[in-house]
């Protein structure tokens, strides 16, 4: 007999219960895209564009794009009070934090 997942958590202790929960948040969270991002800090498209004084209709413009320059991906991300951070993940390496691509053009 299967088991429904409301039933399977209730086997669970509430300990285990709020583990669990916590570790599908944080996964949930490794995967947003912008909107979800967005609506997570429960923003408006008009507030993150008045925010990067842009017009509404581009945020979702960006929302949508798939390949953005850095420069905007990091401003959308301040405005929702974040930081973005770069990691370059290489095979058998260490992951590398790239701190600041300012600091790249000056070499």
């Amino acid at each position: 007999m299967t088991k429904t997942l409301a039933e399977m958590m209730a086997s669970f202790t509430l300990q285990e219960q709020a583990k669990i929960q916590e570790e599908t948040d944080k996964l949930i969270a490794e995967e947003m895209i912008l909107r979800e991002l967005r609506k997570a800090y429960h923003l408006t498209q008009a507030e993150v564009a008045k925010n990067l004084v842009l017009e509404e209709n581009s945020i979702s413009k960006v929302e949508k794009e798939t390949d953005l320059l850095l420069s905007t991906l990091a401003n959308y991300i301040e405005r929702l009070g974040g930081k973005l951070k770069l990691v370059a993940e290489f095979p058998e390496k260490q992951t590398v934090i790239i701190q600041s691509l300012r600091d790249l053009n000056n070499d």
